[in-house]
C-alpha cells in the first residue's frame, strides 16, 4: 500500500525530472514569457513514459469533463482536449492528461466512474488528501498537484502572490501564465506554497 508521503515524493520526483527533459527541448523563451509551452511538455512526456501521444481538440458538451485520454497497448495514446473552453482551460487539461500518463500505476489508478472522483476534486488545498479514498481518487489528486507543478512553477508564485497581495488583478496573470483562476489561486495559498518549497528542498538536498 503506498502512502500519502510516498505519494507526494513520487509526485514531485516525477515533477522533477519532467521539468528537466522540459528545459533540454524548450526554444529558450521560458523564463520571459512566464508561460509554459504545451507542446515540450508533450514532447518530455514522450521521452519520460516511452509513450508516443497525439492530441486532438475536439467540440462536445460536458459541464466537468475538459479532457480524456485513450492509452493503447502498442505504446500510444491520444488526448482529446474539449475545444470550447478558454486557452488556459485547454492548456491545463492538457499538462493534466500528461501528468496522469506520467505518474499512473494501471495497478491501482483506474476509475471507472469518473464522476466518483470529480467529487473529491474540491479542496482549495491540492496538498489536503483526507482519508477513505480509493487509489485512484487520491491518484486523481496528485495528477492535479503534478499538473500544477508543470504548469505553474513554485519560482513564478511568491511574485505572483506578491501581485495579488498588493491588488493585483487575477484575470492579468490569467493571461501572463495561461494558467487557469482557481489553479492560481491553489498554488498561490500559504499551504501550497509552503509544502511545495520544503518537498522541492527534500529532492534538492537528496541530490
Amino acid at each position: 500500500m503506498t502512502t500519502d508521503v510516498e505519494r507526494f515524493i513520487r509526485c514531485f520526483t516525477v515533477a522533477r525530472d519532467l521539468i528537466h527533459l522540459y528545459w533540454m527541448h524548450t526554444d529558450g523563451d521560458y523564463p520571459e514569457v512566464g508561460r509554459i509551452r504545451v507542446e515540450n511538455v508533450e514532447r518530455a512526456t514522450e521521452l519520460y513514459s516511452g509513450i508516443s501521444i497525439t492530441k486532438e481538440l475536439v467540440d462536445f458538451e460536458a459541464e466537468y469533463l475538459r479532457s480524456v485520454t485513450e492509452k493503447y497497448s502498442d505504446k500510444t495514446a491520444k488526448i482529446y482536449i474539449r475545444s470550447n473552453q478558454p486557452i488556459e482551460w485547454q492548456k491545463y487539461s492538457a499538462i493534466k492528461e500528461y501528468s496522469h500518463i506520467l505518474y499512473d500505476d494501471p495497478s491501482e489508478d483506474c476509475e471507472t466512474n469518473p464522476l466518483k472522483t470529480l467529487s473529491f476534486l474540491t479542496s482549495n488545498d491540492p496538498f489536503q488528501l483526507d482519508g477513505g479514498h480509493t487509489p485512484s481518487e487520491l491518484s486523481e489528486k496528485i495528477t492535479e498537484i503534478l499538473a500544477l507543478e508543470i504548469i505553474y512553477p513554485i519560482e513564478w508564485r511568491p511574485k505572483d502572490r506578491k501581485f495579488l497581495d498588493e491588488g493585483g488583478a487575477i484575470s492579468d496573470l490569467v493571461e501572463k501564465r495561461h494558467v487557469p483562476a482557481v489553479h492560481i489561486q491553489r498554488g498561490c495559498s500559504d499551504g501550497a506554497m509552503a509544502t511545495s518549497a520544503m518537498l522541492w528542498k527534500l529532492l534538492n538536498d537528496k541530490n
